[in-house]
């Protein structure tokens, strides 16, 4: 698993509060998993909002104390796991059901995670 957390880079906040923000976002996802990466990108305000529409995505609103106005949003953070990412990716490339099936067969996925797909037969698998 990787947990991805990203900042708003057009805020201009100083490099501590970067931290500071992406720690709070990275600490409110929950319990996280012991042995991942954890990887961090300053993004677009475009980006940044496209980013938090994925499910599970938590976003840090900063009070205002210092450096931003109170109720901005600052960073957010979420894990993704790679054997949704990997469906998803096949997908896009066009692979088939039955190659989906044969990568998932053997893994665990988080029930809230999984990816909801329809058939050539119009059915709904998840995975």
């Amino acid at each position: 698993m990787k947990i991805k957390a990203i900042y708003r880079k057009n805020l201009k906040m100083s490099t501590g509060k970067i931290a500071a923000q992406v720690a709070h976002a990275v600490k409110n996802l929950g319990t996280t998993p012991a042995d991942c990466n954890i990887v961090v990108l300053g993004v677009s305000d475009s980006k940044f909002y496209a980013a938090c529409t994925l499910p599970n995505c938590y976003i840090q609103v900063d009070k205002g104390l210092t450096e931003v106005e109170p109720g901005t949003e600052t960073a957010a953070a979420w894990i993704e796991d790679p054997v949704i990412e990997r469906a998803k990716a096949m997908v896009e490339h066009g692979k088939a059901i039955h190659e989906l099936i044969e990568m998932t067969q053997n893994a665990e996925l988080d029930p809230k995670n999984a990816v909801r797909m329809i058939d050539e037969n119009g059915e709904e698998i998840y995975y």
